[in-house]
């Protein structure tokens, strides 16, 4: 047992060292269950709390919450059993800030050797630990920049010959990363092409001797996959406290893309060169100011001239003085509102003429709107227009001899149609004196002929009324092309009635079924297209003779948008091959003796609606009926 004086020594000596533990550090003491019962004015300082607010609380009253259960857990387990615990701990002040604090916790045991408080000393570590989270921080967003980037980077230790990469630099090479980051020269070395190696190792040197700074530029091939990369390196040495150099230090950046891009761009501008060089045009490149700095070969051949005393606006020279000053503001204005040029405008030679061209310049724009580049063509035109000066003097001189013919032609029209009136007159004589003594010699002198001689007299007298009709007929398709058309609205339906009234002579008696159907109303001549309405419904009453059921259909149709007439009947039609003479003049698809006419009729159908600019055509098929279309405007086809 300690005596009495020994506990009043060691009562004095824990004074005395709480005394200068309350002078320098952070000190607070808890019972066996975590109670607050002792802290100092340090810990109330950097807690945010009073003595008071502390005093009988739970020490989990300054838990910051940053630390897990597991080391609170190997904490606790520390300290119950006897032991002192160290560590670092972040607290949390009463205004709601944390602090770190270096804290060693002693346990104070009873008779029975188990913890009765806990002495818990603390140093305040806060600035150090912001120091070196923010070197951490950095550190990290450093290495995160790099691996963004794609860039590598790389220390080597010259005289300790240790080399250090950083995780890019290992994924660039295709090698795999060390612990570490320590590899060994040749894993560099051994991945440089050979033929390339030499070189780059003497670059190195040389940049360790000349203490400098230098940039290069090798291909590899990666360790694992020994795929070909472009690699671009930057390199510096540093020096140690005695000026000699101790490290090198450098980045690595595969620029495989761009040594890609880049040869694409060449073999681009290769192919573009070639091409602009086999064009027959005079071809050009401008920068967006209006400076050319390129031409194809074309311009040089033809103008004589080299780039020199071409490039910028030295092509001016080749124009035309009277010419140059529409030109440059022409030019201008493209430069100005980036707009396309297209002009034409001689350029001289090299033999000193001058030819004209046709000039088209077009402004190459980035994804803003921003002119890149100008492109210009200059394409010789002058044989066009050599030949379009001849054609208008050749035209010039066919509207001359057309003017002369058609007065010609008029002329002769005139004097033709005097002559119809005059043929017509005296041939309509004489026919109907035939026919009339031959009717008089039938009738008073009938009974003394035999039957041959008065039936040679009816044969006389059908051929001079058919000649007559075919005189008729003539002189109507003679006047179709000298008279006026008086276009106007007609009912086409109304029209079709009244030819059909006209002609019911030719029906009325028969058995014949007419079919009408709604028309269209038309724009025309009414007299002339009743003559069309009438010519084919007598064509088709006429071939339907020999039905016992005559059928004759009238209707209108649309085709390609066009309003499309059409007669219909179930006569004995024709053979297609043959449609082609339908419409001429003394065409008959028939013989005279089964079916009269005098081959006139589809010629003035065809010419009235040709004069009303439409079409006619037919549809037909030996003994099954034919079919007659016509339209009034130029769309209708068949």
């Amino acid at each position: 047992m300690p005596t009495e004086q020994q506990l009043k020594d060691t009562r004095r000596e824990l004074g005395d060292l709480k005394a200068a533990l309350d002078e320098h550090a952070i000190v607070a003491i808890t019972d066996q269950a975590g109670r607050i019962t002792y802290v100092n004015d340090k810990f109330c300082a950097i807690s945010g709390y009073s003595r008071d607010e502390l005093i009988g609380r739970d020490h989990r009253l300054i838990n910051s919450g940053h630390h897990s259960k597991e080391f609170f857990r190997g904490l606790w387990t520390t300290i119950s059993s006897g032991r002192v615990w160290h560590g670092e701990i972040k607290n949390r002040a009463k205004e709601g800030s944390s602090y770190w604090v270096d804290t060693t916790i002693v346990p104070f045991l009873d008779e029975q050797g188990k913890p009765r408080q806990y002495v818990a000393i603390r140093a305040d570590i806060t600035e150090r630990k912001r120091a070196t989270e923010s070197l951490q921080d950095s550190e990290e967003r450093m290495r995160l920049a790099t691996e963004a980037t794609g860039v590598g980077i790389w220390e080597w230790n010259i005289k300790a010959n240790l080399i250090r990469w950083d995780a890019q630099m290992f994924r660039i090479y295709g090698v795999a990363p060390t612990a570490d980051g320590l590899v060994p020269y040749e894993a560099w070395s051994h991945c440089v092409v050979p033929e390339e190696l030499p070189s780059q190792e003497a670059l190195l040197q040389e940049t360790i001797l000349r203490r400098c700074r230098s940039s290069r530029e090798f291909r590899i091939r990666r360790a694992d996959t020994q795929a070909l990369r472009h690699v671009q390196a930057v390199e510096t040495v540093r020096l140690n406290g005695e000026g000699q150099v101790e490290w090198m230090v450098g980045t690595n950046l595969d620029i495989t893309a761009r040594k890609e891009s880049e040869a694409a761009l060449r073999e681009s501008e290769t192919r573009f060169r070639t091409m602009a060089d086999s064009i027959p045009q005079l071809a050009w490149t401008a920068h967006p100011d209006g400076h050319i700095d390129w031409y194809n070969r074309r311009w040089f051949e033809y103008s004589g001239t080299n780039l020199k005393q071409m490039e910028g606006w030295g092509w001016q020279s080749l124009h035309d003085p009277a010419v140059l000053p529409l030109v440059v503001a022409k030019w201008n204005e493209s430069l100005a509102t980036g707009t396309p040029l297209d002009m034409e405008f001689p350029l001289r030679g090299a033999d000193g003429t001058f030819r004209r061209f046709l000039t088209r310049v077009e402004p190459l724009k980035d994804a803003d709107g921003r002119v890149r580049l100008w492109f210009g063509t200059n394409t010789d035109v002058e044989l066009l227009k050599q030949a379009e000066e001849k054609m208008l003097g050749l035209n010039a001189e066919l509207e001359r001899r057309v003017a002369e013919r058609t007065a010609q032609l008029e002329a002769a029209n005139r004097e033709l149609e005097a002559f119809s009136y005059s043929v017509s007159h005296d041939l309509r004589a004489p026919l109907r004196a035939i026919d009339g003594f031959s009717q008089a010699v039938i009738e008073d002198y009938g009974g003394q002929l035999p039957p041959e001689g008065r039936g040679d007299l009816q044969t006389i007298r059908q051929a001079a009324q058919r000649m007559g009709a075919l005189i008729d007929d003539l002189l109507t398709l003679a006047r179709l092309n000298r008279t006026g058309l008086n276009k106007e609205s007609i009912d086409m339906g109304q029209l079709v009635r009244v030819t059909l009234d006209d002609l019911g002579r030719l029906w009325r008696d028969r058995p014949v079924e007419l079919q009408v159907h709604a028309l269209p109303k038309a724009s025309g001549d009414a007299v002339l297209l009743k003559q069309v309405w009438m010519n084919l419904v007598e064509n088709a009453l006429k071939y339907t003779r020999k039905r016992e059921q005559a059928v004759i259909e009238i209707g209108a149709l649309s085709v390609n948008g066009a309003d499309t007439y059409f007669v219909r009947d179930n006569g004995t039609g024709f053979n297609m091959r043959y449609a082609d003479k339908l419409f001429g003049v003394f065409q008959r698809l028939h013989r005279a003796e089964e079916y009269e006419g005098t081959g006139v009729g589809l010629a003035i159908v065809q010419r009235i609606v040709h004069r009303h600019g439409g079409r006619v055509w037919a549809d037909a098929e030996v003994d099954r009926g034919a079919t007659f279309f016509f339209t009034l405007e130029a769309d209708g086809r068949p």
